[in-house]
């Protein structure tokens, strides 16, 4: 019985060391680019540890007037990159925007509300995803990334479309569990913003995931 007990607490510290070498690697890797054989690495143990994105990793838009967390999407290429050892790669299937033009409120600077014209794009794109194991084993996901652009100077077809194919890597890091609880606080907010539309007649941001 002590034997076994003794072997039991050495495993639990070796698997803590693990995750802790583990942890590290992947801080070194999305904040400073420092690369190796992340394959060395139990595939299941860097899942646990992608799951849990660290506050560092996270940033900060606002969505109705609130401060809402999200994931970017180079963030999410690279812990995918690193979850699956850089066995990863995609196809554009389909893509496609429509131009939009719309009724805008604001207030001018006499505080009185007006509204203007403003055109917008909204983008989507499906992307196939293939992941290769350590075995060999590919596994495949395709999901739709969407991007709405606003009525600015850098507004263009072009980049909403880029934006659209570059969003589906957030879209297909959830499904790994990658970043799930934040895209639920920016789906709360983003329905909220909606429902204000239709009484106001304003423009509200697109969330990824969703063909139109």
């Amino acid at each position: 019985m002590k034997d076994n007990l003794t072997i039991e607490v050495t495993e639990d510290e070796q698997r803590k060391k693990d995750i802790g070498e583990i942890i590290v690697a992947r801080s070194k890797f999305i904040n400073n680019g420092v690369i190796r054989d992340f394959g060395e690495y139990d595939f299941y143990d860097k899942l646990a540890v992608s799951q849990l994105i660290e506050k560092k990793f996270i940033k900060r838009r606002s969505i109705g007037g609130k401060m809402i967390p999200y994931l970017p999407h180079s963030t999410a290429e690279k812990i995918l990159n690193f979850l699956f050892n850089f066995k990863v790669s995609n196809e554009v299937l389909e893509i496609h925007s429509v131009e939009k033009m719309s009724k805008t409120s604001y207030q001018d600077k006499y505080g009185e509300w007006k509204q203007k014209d403003s055109k917008s794009y909204d983008a989507w794109a499906l992307v196939k995803f293939t992941f290769i194991l350590n075995d060999g084993v590919s596994i495949t996901r395709t999901v739709v990334g969407t991007h709405r652009s606003f009525d600015n100077i850098a507004t263009s077809e072009h980049e909403a479309k880029k934006a659209a194919v570059s969003k589906s890597w957030v879209v297909v890091a959830r499904t790994f569990g990658i970043g799930v609880e934040l895209e639920e606080k920016a789906e709360a907010a983003e329905n909220h913003i909606f429902q204000n539309t239709v009484k106001n007649n304003t423009n509200y941001p697109a969330k990824e995931n969703i063909p139109y």
